[in-house]
């Protein structure tokens, strides 16, 4: 049923705690009682003649009227304010529209704009004398390209080969250390086979297009702790925490821009 404020009025006038509430207010409003002390003046006795007193100006002692006569409008008016301050709270909250609640972003998600820039990216591979150094621009770009933080292909490539310094990407030029794919060389197929890419740029571009493509994306694998699991399986002998740890390490690290991880 709907109460305008009219309505209401009746209903808080009857409650204990919107009582409470008036009444605090008006103590809280009302003048504190006077402090100026009070003088008495002594009836005058017929045949004596008291001593003169020069008139005084201090304002303090000047009458005062009677605080009892105006209480009860003070009240009324104390009332009234507070009603209509309460009514008004109660309107404006009742008549208020939901807020909408943004939907927050699931942690360590690979797509989205870039979190770091193209100079930190090769402060980074500087840092870790990578053979990609100098390359952060292609790197970021790429990221741009395909819809995913660019910080995520550096982490990958930093767990991977340690920026193209250790394994397989020493000669391969893979971000990923990517398995034989049909468009690439295979090279290494005693170990299994890895794809032989062009450059490193075609090696990052490679990396890209595979998380952007339907094994990933298409799948709904978007998350580091989605992606890893398919990525790196344990069932490859990976240790698929310590994977999405390191990941994640790297990415937060980054990200306050720290080059060292």
């Amino acid at each position: 049923m709907y109460l305008d404020e009219e309505d209401m009025l009746p209903y808080l006038l009857q409650d204990p705690r919107f009582q409470q509430e008036v009444n605090k207010e008006i103590r809280r409003l009302l003048p504190p009682p006077s402090t100026v002390p009070y003088t008495y003046t002594p009836l005058p006795i017929e045949g004596v003649v008291p001593p003169y007193h020069a008139p005084r100006h201090d304002l303090g002692e000047q009458p005062q009227a009677s605080r009892s006569s105006f209480l009860p409008a003070i009240i009324g008016l104390l009332l009234l304010i507070v009603v209509g301050s309460v009514l008004g709270q109660w309107y404006s909250t009742a008549t208020r529209p939901p807020i909408q609640q943004a939907r927050p972003t699931p942690p360590y998600t690979l797509f989205g704009p870039p979190s770091i820039t193209a100079t930190f990216i090769n402060q980074v591979l500087d840092r870790y004398h990578s053979p990609a150094v100098g390359k952060g621009q292609t790197l970021y770009d790429l990221g741009v390209k395909y819809g995913i933080d660019p910080v995520f292909a550096l982490a990958f490539f930093m767990h991977e080969s340690s920026f193209g310094t250790q394994g397989e990407a020493t000669s391969t030029l893979a971000l990923g250390n990517e398995r034989c794919i049909p468009d690439r060389p295979c090279i290494d197929q005693d170990r299994g086979g890895y794809a032989q890419m062009y450059s490193w740029e075609d090696g990052f571009e490679q990396w890209y297009q595979l998380i952007s493509g339907p094994v990933y994306k298409g799948s709904g694998r978007t998350t580091v702790d989605t992606i890893i699991p398919r990525y790196a399986p344990s069932a490859d002998n990976n240790d698929e925490a310590a994977y999405i740890a390191a990941i994640k390490h790297a990415v937060s690290t980054w990200r306050t821009g720290t080059v060292i991880v």
